[in-house]
């Protein structure tokens, strides 16, 4: 829902997902890297920056929207979120080559496709992806096959609470440093 995504985007406050902080932290300590990649356009950097720092998020890198109204990027502005999201992680899996990585998104727009693909492509890099699942699809469901076809299922979760996931993300980090 696209009217939806502005209202997000632009005029509701951000607000965390209930344990996510602390789980993020939790991974901070055991020396995970983050690179926050976000359709959200690069103008909003500082609200990003101010709110994962006041929620208590560790720091990382940004890879946002490259957006602008003087040219054609603003018609892009609430196009797929699979050229933005794959331009910005494509380059991290490739610049890391020895590097693992555990991707967390949501169900709400492409994450499970493009985490899928890109589990597919580098599954020597991809060793878990964890998906809050905010659209109340059931893991069987057409969608969840379909992106994470050839993914076996150990290798992808989806979660509702971040309570249910903690453990086996922290196990998975620390089994790769």
């Amino acid at each position: 829902d696209k009217t939806e995504l502005l209202r997000n985007t632009f005029v509701r406050e951000f607000r965390a997902v209930e344990g996510m902080p602390q789980l993020y932290s939790r991974l901070a300590t055991s020396g995970v890297a983050f690179h926050y990649v976000s359709g959200s356009p690069w103008q909003l950097y500082g609200p990003l920056d101010a709110f994962l720092g006041g929620a208590g998020f560790p720091d990382g890198t940004y890879h946002l929207k490259h957006f602008r109204l003087k040219d054609s990027s603003a018609l892009e502005m609430l196009s797929s979120q699979q050229k933005t999201k794959l331009a910005a992680i494509e380059p991290l899996l490739a610049a890391f080559p020895e590097r693992k990585f555990i991707l967390i998104g949501d169900s709400g727009e492409q994450d499970p496709e493009i985490y899928g693909r890109l589990a597919r492509e580098r599954a020597d890099q991809i060793i878990g992806i964890f998906i809050h699942n905010v659209t109340a699809e059931e893991s069987d469901s057409e969608r969840f096959s379909k992106a994470f076809q050839d993914v076996t299922r150990d290798r992808w979760t989806l979660f509702e609470k971040v309570s249910k996931i903690n453990a086996q993300v922290v196990d998975l980090a620390r089994t790769e440093h």
